[in-house]
């Protein structure tokens, strides 16, 4: 039987994703997914704690579910990807990598991430003058179109192949898939699986968008809109019964993000200028807006806010602070050493045994790495638990019969 892995966050598992879990191959298949833990890459607190999480993923379709590593949630998409690719390689045994895209194409995704090779720079400099993520890459890539300098990742055999592909994509076409989140994220996926042995595969996605706020009435949502309208009969179509009732009781106080903060920064003068994502203005712009605050996190994310930044970025940034995270620590992707199990079915253990590296099942396997994720993933428990009422009360990994 193939083995399908899916990087995704679950917040919350809803139809779509079963929906993903289950057509990926037309074949049966198991079901490995790498998933965000306690915090999302748009920089959310999650609706549900990373193993409770998992556990509805496994009871839904899923039959192992591990972690990908805080730090690198906490950062752009293309970290994001690479740390996603590395914890199914690092499993073994893991012969396809499924995303959604709404694109649909594989082919062309394929044109596009493999000659790619010399758009990183640029990228980073787009970034560092204020653009979003997706802005960045679409101005990027093609700037490097229209001056005809793009380069196969691949070989030297293959440019004028890709080049030639690449000429059938117009400008205004290729600015259109490359501003759409899951593109940006199926591409990173291809690039981030150059070396590995594991081929890509995409579904077109149906439904609402990716960040979609409202519920409507295709069949399939999104998770922001469900996130949006959880108190709502609206959502009861898109949610299992017991994921709703779960995650409706669950209590978040994202306010006590602010009070964290004030704490850090205005009690004991944090440095955070080599925080992940901080950039030469911003450090000052959330002090003084914290020193000024009276109001909920809601309100202070809206005065931090600037044209230079996301709103998922400035929320990614002040989870780093609180966690730490500094810039340095995401070349660290390439040395991971161990991997979290979060649930897994009784029947389906033998997932795990191709894993090269540490498997994390209870709290004392963390005693085997010094890897630097390590200390981040448990501040992030830590902080989990300060912030939401569904508390880690072991580090236990769950099995499903």
């Amino acid at each position: 039987m193939k083995n399908v892995g899916i990087i995704a966050e679950y917040n919350p598992l809803h139809s779509g994703h079963i929906y993903h879990m289950t057509n990926s191959l037309p074949e049966e298949h198991n079901v490995i997914v790498a998933m965000s833990g306690n915090f999302t890459e748009r920089g959310d607190i999650a609706v549900a704690n990373k193993y409770n999480r998992a556990k509805f993923a496994v009871e839904n379709g899923a039959d192992l579910v591990v972690e990908i590593p805080t730090a690198a949630v906490l950062s752009c998409a293309e970290h994001f990807a690479k740390a996603g690719v590395k914890v199914l390689t690092m499993l073994g045994g893991v012969d396809f990598l499924s995303f959604g895209s709404e694109c649909g194409d594989l082919e062309t995704l394929k044109t596009v991430a493999n000659s790619m090779a010399d758009i990183d720079i640029d990228v980073k400099k787009y970034l560092s003058e204020g653009l979003p993520y997706p802005s960045a890459f679409s101005k990027a890539y093609v700037e490097k179109i229209s001056t005809g300098k793009v380069q196969d990742a691949v070989s030297t055999e293959n440019t004028s192949r890709y080049d030639n592909e690449l000429a059938d994509i117009t400008a205004e076409t290729l600015k259109e898939l490359l501003q759409k989140p899951n593109n940006i994220l199926g591409i990173e996926y291809i690039r981030a699986l150059k070396d590995s042995n594991i081929e890509p595969i995409t579904l077109k996605r149906i439904g609402q968008g990716y960040n979609s706020e409202e519920i409507s009435s295709d069949k399939y949502t999104s998770a922001q809109a469900i996130r949006n309208s959880l108190y709502t009969k609206d959502v009861e179509a898109y949610l299992q019964k017991d994921i709703l009732e779960h995650i409706r009781s669950v209590d978040i106080d994202n306010d006590l993000i602010v009070k964290l903060l004030k704490y850090d920064l205005l009690v004991h003068n944090k440095d955070i200028s080599e925080i992940n994502n901080v950039s030469e203005g911003i450090d000052n712009r959330i002090r003084d807006t914290l020193s000024l605050c009276k109001s909920g996190y809601g309100e202070f994310l809206s005065s931090v806010k600037t044209k230079r930044y996301t709103m998922a970025r400035i929320k990614r940034i002040l989870l780093s602070i609180l966690l730490d995270i500094k810039k340095s620590v995401l070349h660290s992707i390439d040395s991971l050493d161990y991997i979290t199990v979060l649930a897994v079915k009784r029947d389906r253990l033998h997932l795990l045994k191709d894993a090269k590296v540490k498997l994390v099942t209870k709290y004392k396997d963390y005693a085997a790495t010094s890897h630097v994720f390590k200390e981040i993933d448990l501040k992030a428990n830590s902080l989990y638990n300060v912030v939401s009422s569904d508390s880690i009360d072991s580090h236990s990994m769950i099995i499903i019969d």
